[in-house]
């Protein structure tokens, strides 16, 4: 019963994030987020998947292409750094970083460093795995 019950907890924490594809920062911050997924409570959807992003309607390609979104089982919608704070509750290897991120002014912080951050995306680094994906995909 203690299984059941652990694993229905878990099943409630269920987020849906969605994300630009095409951009080789995000894919590879998308990486290393699926790396310390270790409950697998993350579903990673790429907004220019059209039937993927069947399972959040309501989730517009244009926010999605300006910031992440996460998506919780009841439909709430988190864009930016609001999105990174749900993700980061979802994956243990950074929980000891979920109550600074809620700390008084860290919000407005961490919002104008996300807008920062996703304004100079393509001038990032880029994992070498998403960078070799994107070398075969061009053969």
């Amino acid at each position: 019963w203690l299984a059941e019950r652990f694993h229905s907890r878990l099943s409630a924490q269920q987020l849906v994030l969605v994300y630009d594809g095409e951009c080789q920062f995000c894919r590879s911050a998308i990486l290393a987020a699926r790396y310390l997924d270790a409950f697998r409570l993350v579903t990673f959807i790429d907004y220019h998947d059209g039937l993927a992003m069947q399972v959040v309607p309501r989730v517009a390609p244009a926010a999605a292409s300006e910031a992440a979104v996460a998506v919780d089982r009841r439909g709430r919608q988190s864009p930016g750094f609001g999105a990174f704070r749900k993700l980061v509750w979802r994956l243990p290897g950074l929980w000891p970083i979920c109550l600074f991120l809620y700390i008084p002014g860290v919000p407005a912080l961490g919002n104008q460093i996300y807008r920062l951050v996703a304004a100079n995306r393509s001038r990032l680094p880029v994992a070498e795995a998403v960078r070799a994906e994107d070398a075969g995909n061009r053969d």
